[in-house]
């Protein structure tokens, strides 16, 4: 047993009915081929759902999650031809909101994904995404949207701007 994880979470509580939390921790052995040490992560949500009739609400998120040793530490040769190990830590960060009307819903997104690295420092990525969907009937739904980023482009090592239109089609129900 190399890898383990944890999670922690809460809801439903007296003096804030709508809030939630989750708190988990992972731990994975070296990783790769030429991994060198284990990779911990940890991670922190909190939700708060208000309510401000029968058919409108709105959901505040925000979550944190940090990779320790990210990708176990792996070996690296320098262009001088030494080897050395890649020391990383790598950080998500998410925060939105998302209204619902009745079966209608709006969403706005902020995330960033930042990596410290010890050789080969890589610049920070952010996106920002806002969408709007429709719940359509027997558990399905239906969301359109657009994201802008400034996400890193590998052959330069640089950041560059991306554009893209999202579609995505949902399903909640059970077995």
């Amino acid at each position: 047993m190399d890898n383990f994880a944890l999670s922690l979470d809460g809801d439903k509580f007296d003096f804030a009915p709508g809030l939630s939390y989750q708190l988990s921790m992972v731990s994975r052995a070296a990783g790769k081929e030429d991994g060198t040490a284990r990779e911990w992560g940890y991670s922190g949500a909190l939700r708060y759902e208000q309510r401000w009739s029968v058919a409108q609400r709105t959901l505040f998120f925000a979550e944190a999650v940090q990779f320790r040793n990210a990708d176990g530490r792996p070996r690296f040769e320098t262009e001088t031809g030494d080897e050395t190990t890649i020391t990383e830590r790598r950080t998500f960060t998410t925060l939105g909101a998302q209204h619902r009307l009745d079966e209608w819903r709006g969403t706005l997104a902020w995330q960033r994904d930042q990596r410290k690295r010890s050789v080969e420092t890589l610049p920070t990525e952010n996106y920002l995404e806002a969408s709007i969907g429709r719940d359509i009937g027997q558990g399905f739904g239906l969301d359109v949207g657009y994201q802008y980023g400034r996400q890193l482009i590998e052959r330069s090592g640089q950041l560059g701007t991306t554009h893209a239109v999202l579609a995505r089609l949902s399903w909640r129900g059970g077995f």
